[in-house]
């Protein structure tokens, strides 16, 4: 079969070469195929394109493969494609696909946090979410320590596209206090108990403006696994930021990832001079360092002994000695295994949601 004939000719014409070398009619070859003239008929005068089952039917008529109509279909219809569609048309299609591989757009989109369109103005969107001059760049390489569920893994372009809309954000805030260390790490080893009411959580952008660091809240992306990150707006390394997607929902989980990030930045995780990811051996023992100073922040007092049958009572003595809503200790319970996670003491657990959707 010569590729560029069988291009440029709807197949019905080599059905009619079959048809004449053999001096059979279309009626004939309806009967041999058990199928209705019409459909012969369509076929040949292309208004009806070859099925698999008529290309199978063919192929044993005129003792060839079933492929070998299905090839000459879909060749013509590649080539009528080719002479209706444009370069133009064809460059959008590959400059859409490049901005889904950068991120998942129809998501943003839906969230109000890009264009629909024109395709101009969501490239220049998406260069400047991700620091690029062009969308065929590789975006920036964030300076940041992310909490996720999968650190092994690379970052995802969804994590990727998630920590890119923190910074967005940050880039966006009003400006904060200068940077102050100390004032920060009194802020960060009081937050838990500023937050003894789940609604105080509403507050935490506002004070931790006051000491320097933006705080940030970006919803999760689906599919993203990501908690947190924390990085700095700033080559210096004088303007930290802290996001937060709120994955988890509930007041205590929310919290302890708030207290995670701000650990990183009291530990000295993130550099302006290289990048830092939660991943690997070496990010195993920094989440670990980050984990054991928030868990320290949340409860100052530590918890007692607790007795053989935990209860209310008792759960209510420890919230109040560390100065933490009674979910932070159930919490606590449930993640060292002491209660199920199904206990009923976590019935009408706060949530976070409401509290974190205030964040501006």
């Amino acid at each position: 079969m010569d590729i560029n004939v069988a291009e440029a000719f709807p197949p019905g014409g080599f059905i009619e070469e079959e048809l004449e070398e053999r001096g059979w009619t279309q009626e004939t070859l309806a009967e041999i195929m058990g199928v209705d003239r019409q459909i012969v008929s369509d076929v040949i005068g292309g208004r009806r394109r070859i099925s698999i089952r008529t290309a199978r039917r063919l192929g044993a008529a005129f003792g060839t493969s079933a492929e070998y109509w299905l090839n000459l279909q879909n060749l013509y219809e590649l080539h009528v494609e080719g002479q209706s569609a444009s370069d133009e048309q064809l460059s959008d299609v590959q400059r859409r696909a490049r901005l889904n591989e950068l991120a998942p757009i129809s998501a943003l989109q839906q969230r109000g946090l890009l264009p629909a369109e024109p395709l101009t103005a969501v490239e220049a969107e998406v260069c400047r979410l991700f620091g690029m001059d062009s969308i065929h760049d590789e975006p920036a390489d964030y300076r940041m320590a992310a909490r996720r569920s999968n650190r092994v893994a690379d970052m995802t372009p969804l994590q990727r596209t998630w920590v890119a809309l923190v910074r967005r954000r940050a880039e966006d805030m009003p400006e904060v206090a200068p940077f102050s260390e100390d004032a920060f790490r009194e802020m960060a080893r009081k937050t838990a108990q500023l937050t003894r009411e789940p609604e105080s959580l509403a507050e935490l952008p506002r004070r931790f403006a006051e000491v320097g660091v933006r705080l940030c809240h970006i919803g999760a992306l689906p599919g993203s696994r990501i908690d947190g990150c924390t990085m700095y707006l700033d080559e210096a390394g004088r303007q930290p930021i802290v996001g937060i997607s709120g994955r988890g929902k509930r007041f205590d989980k929310v919290l302890f990832t708030i207290l995670h990030e701000l650990a990183h930045l009291a530990c000295g995780h993130v550099s302006p001079n290289a990048p830092v990811v939660s991943e690997g051996e070496h990010v195993d023992g920094i989440e670990r360092e980050a984990d054991d100073l928030a868990a320290t922040w949340l409860l100052p007092e530590g918890l007692a002994t607790p007795p053989a049958r935990i209860r209310r009572p008792w759960v209510d003595e420890q919230a109040a000695k560390n100065g933490v809503h009674p979910i932070v200790v159930i919490g606590r319970l449930q993640h060292e295994g002491r209660i199920p996670w199904r206990s009923a003491l976590a019935r009408n657990a706060p949530q976070a949601t409401e509290y974190l959707a205030r964040w501006a």
